[in-house]
């Protein structure tokens, strides 16, 4: 058998020197025989491959956590005994250091050193003792690793020999916490640990945050459970935690209509008044709401049958629509003998009015639409049988088609109106910057006609562009709300300049989850800028600048989308912030594009909440882009709107409740002197 490298020496040891190491030998071993029995605080877990391990320590220091593992080799040899390669140990991110090793004993003198982060074949995150050598495969030895943590956690320790990566055993907390308090002093504290609920939205929930708390030397004490300042939600957007003072209950109440994460730390104490601190998560969920049915409205030539798609209007709650589940509501039918008959097809759900040959007038009937949650609504469909000419057969009368003659089209659907909106954009977010609302002032209208099916064919898009008061290159886009088939869909009119910006072969840009269009990537390529003043007519001694149209045409495959799917009304325009494609302004509570660099959110002045639904708000809920259904009379340069709209502040503090009508000229509402007068 190999020397152990824990014997004193090889040598002889001879005279005085060897009678001394003999009597202290001698006594040494008599104080082992004769002092009292301990009970053994340590825990040992079987690695396999003949590795176990052991905590040997755990003990609190300035409120973080020293662990010592062991770990043994009993010597085995052979294919089930391999060398070890490395020992890894699991802990979270960020919530370890100090980490050493030493070797206790062994056949040989081990060889290793300390890793701080884990490789791809390791199956958990953490740090290890690499490239060891000299224990294992017939080689029987000892060696620790000692660490700090900022919490305890559940750990596993990975014993990786050979090709295997399963020789693990696993610790929890309560088995560090026991090896704590094994031996205690009466100085070790609780552990306080993290606790996850749910609750459905305008629910409170009740939280039993003790339950899972473990104890230290003396029992926990309800009566001290209290919150860490600055950790809880918004109590005005999102909702409340609070917690009872005798049995340390901790009840968060959502503010109507919340749904989220909101989280609160919370400190616990014990009787001998030590602490822990953690975490409260609750997740507030959307209540399951049933379809809304929308009245249809459909016309027709005498004598013809007309087709309405009745669920194209009809908007879904929380399940999908089910087609098959269209259905009459009894006694609301027409006449069948002297109006007509509607029926409907059991697979799609598409009704059908067939007159009465002869017949004109107004007939309606009552439907029902489920979902596949069974929840149901009503509507009506609404038929209007007329005489007269229909000249390109579409089955639309003339007098009311936009398209008499094209039977591919039928209707024009504006929005907003048959006038324009504007878009009005600050471009330093995440800071406010001037807030003068002109750094874009640009008009928008939309025209998406859709055919005799209620399907829509195209969309006409129109925008002007007013002023551009920045120093800032910035582009313009839009981004429809549903992830609809980009293959369908295909776009031109985009004015690009600049390299920043990738178009697909259909005109869209490339790497969204949902249309994306881009208007133009630099302002100062579309308006020419007159050699003085901050960017375009938003200095009034600075030359003006006419405003500069342009359209962007869109087009659908054929009888493929309705105007419910593409959604115009509820567009998500956004500028591009000096030709860097991640940095965008949205309107407020509008979503980034999948290309956003979302580091920039909860910066400077920004109080975006992802989990909350909040987005391109300030804490007092101040925007950085304004959507109005007129033209929009803007400031001057460096003129804060608050100034300028006297009804702005309250709209937006308000959360858009109060003040709607903030933008009009009606008395007390504004100081015209500092809005931008164009010649």
């Amino acid at each position: 058998m190999k020397n152990p490298i824990y014997k004193i020496s090889d040598k002889v040891i001879s005279g005085k020197l060897k009678l001394w190491f003999v009597v202290l030998t001698i006594i040494a071993f008599a104080n082992v025989i004769s002092a009292s029995p301990t009970t053994p605080c340590g825990i040992t877990k079987v690695n396999g491959g003949g590795f176990s391990t052991t905590i040997s320590s755990v003990t609190q220091v300035g409120g973080q956590y020293v662990i010592t593992l062991t770990i043994d080799h009993d010597g085995c040899g052979g294919p089930s005994c391999k060398e070890l390669s490395h020992y890894s140990i699991e802990a979270d991110n960020g919530t370890y250091s100090n980490v050493s090793w030493n070797q206790v004993w062994g056949d040989e003198t081990m060889e290793g050193e300390i890793e701080m982060s884990l490789g791809n074949n390791d199956p958990f995150d953490g740090f290890k003792l690499d490239d060891t050598e000299n224990i294992g495969d017939g080689d029987a030895g000892q060696f620790t690793i000692s660490y700090t943590l900022t919490y305890l956690q559940d750990q596993q320790t990975l014993a990786k020999a050979g090709n295997n990566y399963t020789q693990i055993a696993s610790f929890t907390v309560a088995e560090f916490q026991q090896v704590l308090n094994c031996g205690s002093t009466g100085n070790n504290p609780p552990v306080a640990v993290d606790d996850a609920y749910s609750t459905n939205m305008n629910t409170s929930v009740d939280i039993n945050a003790l339950n899972n708390d473990v104890a230290g030397d003396a029992a926990l004490d309800p009566t001290s459970v209290t919150f860490i300042g600055g950790t809880g939600p918004n109590p005005a957007t999102e909702g409340t935690f609070t917690v009872n003072a005798v049995s340390g209950i901790v009840t968060f109440t959502p503010v109507n209509g919340f749904s989220g994460t909101v989280s609160i730390n919370y400190s616990v104490c014990d009787l001998n008044s030590m602490c822990d601190i953690a975490t409260i998560v609750v997740v507030v969920s959307p209540p399951v709401t049933g379809p809304t049915a929308n009245n249809d409205v459909a016309s027709t030539m005498m004598n013809n049958p007309v087709n309405i798609n009745a669920l194209n209007n009809d908007i879904a709650g929380s399940a999908a629509l089910d087609q098959s589940s269209v259905s009459f509501i009894s006694g609301t039918a027409p006449n069948p003998a002297t109006e007509g008959t509607f029926t409907v097809s059991s697979s799609t759900g598409l009704v059908t009015f067939a007159p009465v040959t002869g017949f004109t007038g107004t007939v309606s009937i009552d439907y029902q639409v489920c979902d596949m949650n069974s929840l149901c609504s009503t509507a009506t469909i609404t038929v209007n049988v007329v005489s007269g000419t229909d000249s390109d057969g579409d089955n639309v009368p003339d007098a009311n088609d936009d398209y008499p003659n094209d039977p591919s089209r039928a209707f024009n659907n504006y929005y907003p109106a048959s006038g324009y909106g504007t878009l009005a954009y600050e471009d330093l977010w995440p800071s406010k910057g001037d807030y003068d609302f002109n750094d874009l002032v640009i008009l928008y209208r939309f025209n998406t006609v859709t055919n005799a099916s209620n399907f829509v064919v195209e969309t006409f898009s129109d925008f002007t562009i007013k002023a551009f008061g920045a120093g800032f290159r910035n582009g313009f886009g839009f981004q429809l709300p549903n992830s609809l088939d980009q293959t369908k869909i295909t776009s031109t009119g985009s004015m690009l300049g600049e390299a920043y910006v990738s178009l697909g072969a259909n005109g869209l840009e490339q790497g969204q989850s949902k249309p994306t269009f881009i208007l133009y990537d630099n302002s100062y390529n579309i308006m020419t800028h007159p050699g003085m003043g901050i960017g375009v007519n938003t200095e009034p001694w600075a030359t003006y600048v006419a405003p500069e149209s342009l359209s962007l045409y869109i087009d659908y495959d054929d009888n493929t989308y309705t105007l419910l799917d593409v959604d115009i009304p509820n567009f998500n325009p956004f500028i591009m912030v000096n030709l860097n494609r991640s940095v965008e302004v949205h309107l407020p509570d509008y979503p980034p594009t999948d290309l956003v660099n979302q580091g920039l959110f909860g910066t400077w002045d920004d109080n975006t909440s992802f989990s909350a639904n909040r987005y391109y708000k300030t804490e007092n809920y101040l925007p950085w882009a304004i959507n109005i259904p007129v033209e929009f009379e803007y400031p001057i340069e460096k003129q804060d709107i608050i100034w300028v709209y006297l009804k702005f502040a309250d709209w937006a503090e308000s959360n858009g409740q109060t003040n709607q009508d903030w933008y009009l000229d009606l008395p007390g509402y504004r100081n015209n002197t500092l809005i931008y007068d164009q010649p």
